[in-house]
């Protein structure tokens, strides 16, 4: 080995597998067991000292597993709003309401500073505080630093839940619909997010394709579970019983 390393004059030369199992060095033995669990769908028990690849071979073992065939979503229930109703959808599903969606005729698009400013609280672009205008990428406004609406990241599959225990803030969202009186005529305008800086605006007469407005309507206020691009490996440090199930 130190013959090896004397020839390298950086760490660039040193090539790094891109199979996760052949970045645990020594290990041989513990692989081949979780490799062997994991096909047939049995649990493991990893004990050692810190370093010897033990969260390594854990991140490497999901690398085995089939890819999600559901997403979970929790879904406001309004008969009984302390039990949500669970809705599973296949990722087939999933992949084809996203495929249906289309921008009808009567759809026009917008800049995030021209939108209502309850509609830019709600859609993450503007501080609930002092008004400034911001992407729903960002937690706090770089204005005022309060907090505000933001895009939660889909690889975390515990945040709605966080949500509900009022731990974390309400999402920005992707999706609002509002009531506006034009004249004598009623309609559902819909705000629907293209990209951080692009919105389409639907408006709808109300009576006129009332089953699409309903629809888009209640999935304003389905909060994701598990989404289908959730991470399948979970970090938990046990350091200590309060690192490990909180204090």
């Amino acid at each position: 080995m130190t013959p090896l390393l004397d020839t390298l004059e950086s760490t660039e030369q040193i090539q790094t597998p891109k199979d996760l199992f052949q970045r645990v060095i020594g290990q041989e033995h513990a692989v081949k067991i979780v490799k062997s669990a994991v096909r047939q769908r049995r649990h493991v028990l990893l004990c050692g000292e810190p370093g010897i690849g033990k969260s390594m071979l854990a991140k490497a073992a999901y690398s085995l597993l089939n890819p999600p065939t559901q997403e979970i979503r929790l879904k406001h229930n309004r008969a009984s709003p302390d039990r949500p109703i669970v809705v599973v959808s296949t990722i087939d599903n999933v992949t084809k309401d996203s495929q249906m969606k289309h921008t009808p005729s009567n759809a026009f698009y917008s800049t995030p500073d021209r939108l209502p400013m309850d509609i830019a609280i709600k859609m993450g672009y503007r501080c609930p505080n002092c008004r400034d205008l911001s992407l729903p990428s960002e937690p706090s406004c770089s204005s005022c630093g309060s907090d505000k609406r933001f895009d939660w990241t889909s690889n975390d599959s515990y945040h709605s839940l966080f949500r509900m225990l009022d731990v974390v803030k309400e999402p920005a969202l992707k999706i609002v619909t509002d009531l506006e009186e034009i004249g004598d005529e009623s309609y559902y305008t819909i705000y629907e997010r293209v990209n951080d800086r692009e919105i389409t605006i639907t408006r709808e007469k109300i009576g006129e394709n009332a089953d699409i407005i309903r629809e888009v309507h209640d999935n304003e206020e389905e909060r994701i579970l598990v989404g289908k691009n959730s991470s399948r490996f979970v970090r938990v440090s046990g350091a200590s019983h309060v690192e490990l199930l909180g204090d």
